[in-house]
């Protein structure tokens, strides 16, 4: 009887839980440690915390766990790389995104970028 109990908690947990045991469902995750925009354009930068992203990729930005609009990476660079252009970047770099179409409340730091 305990082990039927118990395995009925651990099964409404992973449901209830989404499976987080797994890990999260986004595949790449970046925090915004900063942003600029003008003309409705973003140069945003952050640390890579999870997965990897390629330029022209699409991601939301998540404000409070609520998604507030999905956009396009126009343009990709990293630190380490002396800010050149590049094709992709992976968890643990610092990295700059370029964006378009974005408003000053579209974006803000603390913001996550997700996948």
């Amino acid at each position: 009887m305990k082990k039927v109990i118990i395995l009925i908690i651990i099964i409404v947990l992973l449901i209830v839980g989404g499976f987080k045991i797994f890990g999260s469902k986004n595949s790449f995750e970046l925090k915004v440690s900063n942003v600029q925009i003008q003309n409705n354009e973003a140069l945003v930068q952050g640390v890579i915390l999870k997965g990897n992203i390629s330029k022209g990729s699409i991601v939301k930005i998540q404000r409070d766990g609520e998604v507030v609009k999905s956009i396009k990476i126009l343009e990709l660079a990293t630190e380490k790389d002396g800010g050149k252009s590049v094709e992709s970047a992976s968890k643990g770099e610092k990295v700059y995104m370029g964006f378009k179409d974005i408003s000053e409340n579209d974006l803000v730091v603390g913001d996550m970028l997700v996948k």
